[in-house]
């Protein structure tokens, strides 16, 4: 229970939580052994205080009882004082009892149980401290690395800007001559060499916005800004939505944010935009407002994306990259490796704690309920309080340890483990893993572990019980390459380790299969009268290779378990369908359940009618009157863009007689995004001829 139960985004905060409840049964223990021990005393001073009086009371001298030896009353009063000494005698050894027999016991038992439950939780936390350290470590590196590779590209655009000035001067003026306006729809944005209508970038703003982690950032003496962003957070928003994995690229867009008066830098000299944890980006009135016009109270549908060139891979750059980028580079992902075995370990270990404290909390409360048992029957005269010994033997009857531990895990539950995964980022969208990478990267693994696995006999607790983390995570270290692998490798692994793997990639997935952004729309839907054209049009925003994946999976448990679905549902939601931050508020959410069901039970017509319903919209978009990118025809009705930057007046029919610039390559405007050496295939001196 406690290993599926106390997990975050942090790791620190589930620990910190479970920890805290461990802690507050020691207190308890502490509270029963204060009882005990106040029971005790109050017998041996009220043993002590019998005795006394039974002396004192004694017929002594020659006064009273002393005098009548022969009288009955006499007789009768010595026989009480007798019975009292005896009293005190009773009391004596039921303190010496519940000292030797309730109280020591139980008081050294709960030294240890106290003792058990710091060195576990110094232990995690010096887990937790050194997985912090090797992640900012990463952090650090990384930033390094890009440094180092926008030197480089910067050296390469300063080298060729006299070409490119007069290649994109040629570009605007001439090959796409402008022509008056014709509506302000036509209204254009040029954004990092990208031109939008106002409702195409109304659209992304708002995906941009409803996407990023906004906050409160104190600077002192200037006091708090509203609705900062980071710049690693913007720009990972920004690669999400425009479907390019280069971080040059995303930096390119986030600066075109900064000049175009969207975002504006926070505490910083410069107006330079770095996506960097350490930097932090002001999001402006205009962007807000621009964001109001995509406002619908339908439900949202993906804006006509522009056509984005995807960035080369890492590999196809290596001739181009110096000593120093190939060296950062290198150890950038040595780091990200260690930091990914040292995070696997980690979990591993933090899961066996769990589990060993799971045992001791359930140890301690049976210790607590037996020590009452025994408080009862010692500290009472069953010939004359049988009444009370029944009633406290009742009550200590009703202690169950496993619901009370089951009770705490549910009460103050986290949530369940979704590994935090830290994959190497090439400058240009290159990716060396297979678990931790966006499904497009990796999707390769999904038919290739479910084809495996159509051919054993897997029985159904291996998708529904919970796996042992240590075996799965030596498998996933043997195929986490980001390619394919021979299956031979999985034939040393059992099929519930081999389960076990394919669970942990749908869970260390940077997204579910089921984005996050329907996550809302879609729990709204089964609060009402969901239908499957609302469905449909929910799952028109699952990418292509995710609607791949979500086929395979659901026609690999339909022709397995068919008798299974519920269970399977219910096992899968997690791994399929998840918020982007799980937090009390979802634990008990029902609609990733019933929908991942609606896709067993009727997936096929479902996703036909997800394809046609694309087809169409790709259709549509084809149609549409105004073209995204700048060179095409219809781009050439658009007016100039509002925000950009002034350029220079040429003649319509004038060809330019020099390739030299008007100012210096120095004093440019700062442009990364377009580079010569590739735009025309000129060979830069350190270009690869290949």
């Amino acid at each position: 229970m406690f290993h599926e139960a106390f997990w975050t985004h942090d790791y620190t905060s589930g620990v910190n939580v479970l920890f805290e409840k461990l802690k507050q049964g020691i207190e308890e223990n502490a509270q029963v052994l204060a009882f005990i021990s106040g029971w005790m005393r109050i017998e041996s001073r009220l043993a002590s205080d019998l005795g006394q009086l039974a002396r004192h009371a004694a017929p002594s001298s020659h006064r009273g009882f002393s005098r009548d030896d022969g009288a009955v009353l006499k007789q009768t009063f010595t026989s009480y004082l007798a019975e009292t000494e005896t009293t005190a005698i009773l009391h004596s050894r039921v303190a010496e009892n519940l000292e030797n027999k309730v109280h020591n016991p139980l008081e050294k038992w709960c030294q240890g149980h106290a003792k058990r439950v710091v060195d576990c939780e110094n232990r995690l936390k010096a887990k937790l401290a050194e997985y912090t350290r090797l992640l900012q470590h990463v952090l650090k590196q990384r930033q390094v690395y890009y440094a180092r590779s926008r030197q480089q590209e910067d050296a390469v655009d300063v080298k060729f800007e006299p070409v490119a000035s007069t290649i994109r001067i040629f570009r605007e003026n001439f090959m796409h001559p402008q022509t008056p306006m014709l509506d302000s729809e036509a209204e254009a944005f040029e954004i990092a060499g990208l031109q939008y209508t106002r409702s195409q970038l109304a659209k992304l703003m708002q995906k941009l916005l409803k996407d990023v982690t906004m906050q409160e950032y104190k600077v002192p003496l200037f006091g708090p800004y509203e609705h900062v962003s980071s710049g690693a957070n913007i720009a990972a928003s920004t690669r999400r939505h425009l479907k390019n994995d280069s971080i040059a690229y995303s930096e390119k867009f986030g600066q075109a944010l900064v000049d175009q008066g969207f975002l504006k830098p926070v505490a910083q000299i410069s107006n330079k935009f770095e996506s960097s944890h350490t930097c932090y980006y002001q999001w402006q009135d205009n962007a807000f407002s621009l964001g109001v016009v995509a406002q619908v109270t339908e439900l949202p549908t993906d804006p006509p994306e522009p056509s984005v060139e995807k960035a080369p891979s890492e590999g196809s750059e290596k001739g181009a990259q110096t000593p120093d980028m190939i060296t950062e580079g290198e150890e950038y992902f040595q780091q990200v490796l260690e930091l990914d075995i040292y995070r696997c370990e980690m979990e591993v270990e933090i899961a066996g704690v769990y589990e060993y404290m799971e045992r001791c909390e359930t140890d301690r409360i049976s210790a607590i309920r037996h020590a009452l048992g025994d408080f009862a029957l010692f500290s009472q005269r069953p010939d004359d309080h049988r009444e009370i010994l029944r009633r406290l033997m009742n009550s200590k009857a009703l202690v169950d340890p496993a619901q009370d531990v089951a009770e705490l895990a549910a009460q103050y539950r986290t949530g369940p483990l979704v590994p935090t995964v830290t994959v190497y980022q090439g400058y240009n969208g290159a990716y060396c893993q297979t678990f931790g990478v966006e499904i497009k990267h990796s999707g390769f693994l999904v038919p290739l572990l479910l084809d495996y696995l159509a051919e054993l006999d897997v029985p159904l607790t291996a998708w529904t019980e919970p796996y042992k983390l240590e075996d799965v995570y030596k498998l996933r270290g043997q195929i986490n390459t980001g390619k394919p692998f021979k299956l031979e490798s999985l034939k040393h692994f059992s099929v519930e380790v081999v389960v076990g793997v394919f669970r942990e990639f749908l869970l260390e997935l940077p997204e579910s299969i089921l984005p996050f952004t329907i996550y809302d729309t879609v729990k709204a839907l089964y609060e009402n009268d969901v239908t499957d054209q609302h469905l449909v049009s929910a799952l028109l925003h699952v990418s292509k290779p995710s609607l791949e994946a979500l086929k395979h999976i659901t026609k690999y448990m339909t022709e397995q378990y068919p008798e299974d679905l519920e269970k399977l549902a219910k096992a899968l939601a997690l791994y399929l369908f998840r918020p982007r931050a799980i937090s009390a508020i979802c634990l008990h959410d029902k609609h990733p359940q019933l929908l991942i069901l609606e896709l067993l039970n009727r997936g096929d017509d479902i996703f036909e009618s997800v394809e046609d319903k694309a087809k169409v919209s790709v259709r549509n978009k084809k149609s549409a009157p105004v073209a995204a990118h700048p060179s095409s025809p219809a781009a050439s009705r658009l007016s100039p863009p509002r925000f950009s930057t002034p350029k220079r007046d040429v003649q319509p029919n004038l060809i330019p007689l020099s390739l030299t610039p008007e100012r210096p390559a120095n004093d440019r405007p700062r442009s990364r995004g377009f580079n010569i050496t590739k735009g025309l295939g000129i060979q830069g001196p350190n270009a690869n001829p290949n």
